[in-house]
């Protein structure tokens, strides 16, 4: 824990564990084997160039950028703190624009970080640009989805695009998302879903809906990804009486 605040308080040592995850990021990449379902999707987005939400998993995010057309038009929603600054450096030297805030604090008008980043990510959308949110991140709990999205999608008119992959090869690290490390030369699957839409004056129970459309879409298509390659799926988290999926 002490080694790893150094790290992330160092500004050299950052930089250097940047560019090493961000060379392992383009090697595993470039040396697995890839398969898209339901790629009409993503060729739609890019041929007629439109606004979207993509949405994926926490725990499958090192590879996920990949999925989404245009990098340097898509901005990546990611969460404020130490742990965020280096993300933010990663996903940037991968090609992508980014937006500190939360998923979870999105739709709460006073939490920090989330009017800020929900109004930018409003605009951007508006623009014309996309936005690519974990919406289980960034804590959790995993493989649910926080409300927020379904906010973004209604203030802006804009589908979401949920989009998840797997690998046959990898390492999972005992996180609170059991974070997917992907190996080097391997057989890997993205999975594009349905565009999911919101209806600018839905109700609370219609949002609501709409937020387990979501939530039930990606666990399905991740479910689908792990078997096609041959990996045991990972879960979701168990809620407990006091877990909030908003």
């Amino acid at each position: 824990m002490k080694l790893g605040k150094r790290i992330l308080g160092n500004r050299l040592a950052q930089s250097l564990l940047t560019k090493s995850i961000v060379l392992y990021i383009r090697l595993v990449h470039a040396t697995t084997k890839w398969e898209t379902i339901n790629g009409d999707v993503p060729a739609r987005i890019l041929n007629e160039n439109l606004p979207g939400i993509g949405a994926g998993w926490h725990g499958r995010i090192a590879l996920l950028g990949y999925s989404f057309p245009q990098p340097k038009t898509t901005h990546a929603l990611i969460s404020q703190g130490r742990d965020g600054a280096l993300m933010a450096r990663i996903i940037e030297d991968l090609g992508f624009k980014t937006v500190r805030g939360s998923a979870k604090a999105a739709h709460k008008t006073k939490a920090k970080g989330g009017v800020g980043a929900l109004r930018a990510m409003v605009k951007i959308l508006e623009q014309g640009r996309r936005v690519l949110i974990t919406p289980d991140g960034p804590h959790g709990p995993r493989m649910h989805a926080k409300s927020g999205i379904v906010t973004l999608a209604r203030l802006s008119g804009v589908p979401v695009y949920t989009v998840t992959y797997a690998v046959r090869k990898r390492m999972v690290v005992n996180s609170w998302d059991r974070f997917i490390i992907p190996l080097p030369f391997n057989r890997g699957v993205f999975i594009w879903g349905k565009p999911i839409t919101v209806a600018r004056d839905a109700d609370k129970k219609e949002q609501e809906k709409v937020r387990r459309q979501i939530e039930d879409q990606l666990n399905a298509m991740t479910r689908q990804a792990d078997e096609i390659v041959g990996q045991t799926t990972i879960e979701p988290a168990p809620l407990t009486s006091t877990a909030q999926s908003a």
